[in-house]
């Protein structure tokens, strides 16, 4: 029985021990708030400083990506006597109506090649009206060949012709 006794005074004397160490390292008024700010009342406080931070980020991010958007919007300086690679209302709703936008855009790689690439070839006019009758898929090895496009208009071919060798 004197060891059970003997255990339990260690044992009260032990908790006396951790609760004064305790109190005493909590004592100071520094510490405390220090104590108090990561893990009580300044929880809060922490919570909205850090949101403020991670909002001020998001705005300078945003802010980022909407100055490159602008900067990849504007067209750059046309060069003197530059042609536009816009086509003209009249020829985008001709493009539109015969199905040419589907593949041909003026300087992207689409299906077909760019507008930009059929003016190099120099074709006449005459020779565009043939090949949106009878392509000739020998022509342009690096894409699929075309389907014959026998419901276009000549008059809209010969339009949106010279609207494409305009663009040398």
């Amino acid at each position: 029985m004197n060891c059970f006794f003997a255990y339990r005074r260690l044992f009260s004397l032990g908790f006396l021990v951790t609760a004064a160490a305790g109190w005493a390292a909590c004592s100071s008024s520094e510490t405390k708030e220090a104590y108090d700010k990561f893990y009580g009342k300044g929880r809060s406080e922490r919570a909205a400083e850090a949101m403020i931070a991670d909002s001020i980020r998001r705005v300078e991010r945003k802010a980022a990506w909407e100055a490159e958007a602008a900067a990849a919007a504007t067209p750059a300086p046309a060069a003197e006597g530059a042609v536009s690679l816009t086509p003209p209302a009249e020829i985008a709703a001709l493009l539109e109506k015969n199905t040419c936008s589907v593949c041909h855009k003026s300087d992207e790689r689409l299906v077909g090649p760019p507008w930009v690439e059929v003016a190099k070839k120099n074709y006449s006019t005459d020779e565009i009206i043939s090949l949106v009758y009878e392509p000739k898929p020998e022509h342009w090895p690096d894409y699929p060949p075309m389907a014959p496009l026998a419901f276009v208009p000549k008059e809209d071919i010969v339009k949106i012709g010279t609207w494409i060798n305009s663009l040398q």
